[in-house]
C-alpha cells in the first residue's frame, strides 16, 4: 500500500513539474516584446506617454511633489505626523516608511530609462511607419528631452549630486559615479531650452512647429497635458534660478511674458505657468 502511495507521489509531482515547465515556457499575452514594439505610430505613443506616466508617478508616490518641496522647505508645521514633522526638520535619516521611500530615487531612474530607451528606438518607428512623420518624431523627441531634464532637475534638488546617465547600455545596470549638482542643472537647462525651440505652443492648433493633429487628437485632448513651448521656457528659468543664472531667468521669462499668441492660446499658457510656479 506504501509503495502504491509512493508512487502516485512521484507521478503527480513529475505531472505538476512538467505542467509547470510548460506555462513556464508560454510567452505572455500580456507583455509586448521588444520584437513587436518600436514598429508602428502607435507604439511611438504609447512609448511617449509612457514617460509622462512614469513623471507624475515620480511626483505623486507619497504625495513626494508636496513633501520634496513645500514640505522640506518648513512652510507647514506637522503637529501630528512624526514623519512629516522628521522632514520639516530636515531629519531625513528618520526611519519612517515615507521618508525611507521617498529617499529612494529609483522612481527618477525609471522615467530617465524610458527617455533614453525612447530616444534611441524611435527611430525604428520611423523608418517602418509611413504614417510617423518627421515633424511628429521631432515633437516627440523634444518633449521626451524635456522630461529627462525635468528628472535630472528634480533629483539634483533633492540629492545634490546625481549619476547623469543618457544612455541605456543596453538593459544593463552598474554602479556610475555621481555628476556634480552644478553639471546636473546645467545639462537640464540646456536640454530644456533646446526642446522649447522644437515645440509648439499649443498641439493640434496648426503651429508652425506642430502642424496639424497630434496623434489625431484635437487641442482640447492636449491642453494642459503635455509640455509645450512656453511651459519648457518657464520649467528653464527655474532651473537657471537655482544656479543663480539670473541674465537667462530674464531671457525665458521674457520670452513668456512677451511671445505673441492668439487668444484662445492663453489659457494653455497659464496652466504650463501655474505647474512650474507650484513646482
Amino acid at each position: 500500500m506504501k509503495k502504491i502511495i509512493l508512487l502516485s507521489l512521484i507521478f503527480f509531482t513529475l505531472i505538476a513539474s512538467n505542467s509547470c515547465k510548460k506555462s513556464l515556457d508560454v510567452a505572455s499575452s500580456r507583455v509586448v516584446n521588444e520584437v513587436n514594439y518600436w514598429n508602428t505610430l502607435e507604439d511611438a505613443r504609447a512609448g511617449i506617454m509612457g514617460v509622462y506616466g512614469l513623471t507624475r508617478a515620480a511626483l505623486a508616490d507619497n504625495n513626494g511633489h508636496w513633501i520634496y518641496g513645500d514640505v522640506r522647505m518648513g512652510n507647514f508645521v506637522s503637529p501630528v505626523r512624526q514623519d512629516l514633522k522628521a522632514v520639516v526638520n530636515n531629519d531625513l535619516n528618520a526611519s519612517y516608511p515615507v521618508v525611507n521611500q521617498l529617499s529612494n530615487w529609483r522612481r527618477f531612474y525609471a522615467v530617465v530609462n524610458a527617455a533614453n530607451t525612447f530616444i534611441e528606438r524611435i527611430g525604428e518607428v520611423k523608418k517602418k511607419d509611413p504614417r510617423y512623420t518627421s515633424n511628429n518624431m521631432q515633437v516627440d523627441l523634444a518633449q521626451i528631452r524635456f522630461l529627462r531634464a525635468f528628472a535630472y532637475f528634480y533629483m539634483a534638488r533633492i540629492w545634490g549630486d546625481v549619476p547623469l546617465i543618457l544612455t541605456t547600455h543596453d538593459g544593463t545596470f552598474e554602479n556610475r559615479p555621481r555628476t556634480s549638482q552644478g553639471a546636473v542643472l546645467s545639462y537640464a537647462q540646456g536640454e530644456m531650452e533646446a526642446a522649447a525651440l522644437e515645440l509648439p505652443y499649443v498641439y493640434s492648433a496648426n503651429d508652425l512647429q506642430q502642424p496639424g493633429q497630434y496623434y489625431n487628437q484635437g487641442s482640447g485632448r492636449w491642453g494642459g497635458a503635455l509640455i509645450a513651448k512656453l511651459g519648457a521656457y518657464a520649467m528653464a528659468a527655474q532651473v537657471a534660478a537655482w544656479q543663480g543664472k539670473y541674465a537667462d531667468v530674464v531671457k525665458y521669462t521674457r520670452i513668456v511674458m512677451t511671445e505673441f499668441l492668439p487668444e484662445t492660446h492663453l489659457l494653455s499658457v497659464a496652466e504650463h505657468l501655474h505647474t512650474t510656479m507650484v513646482m
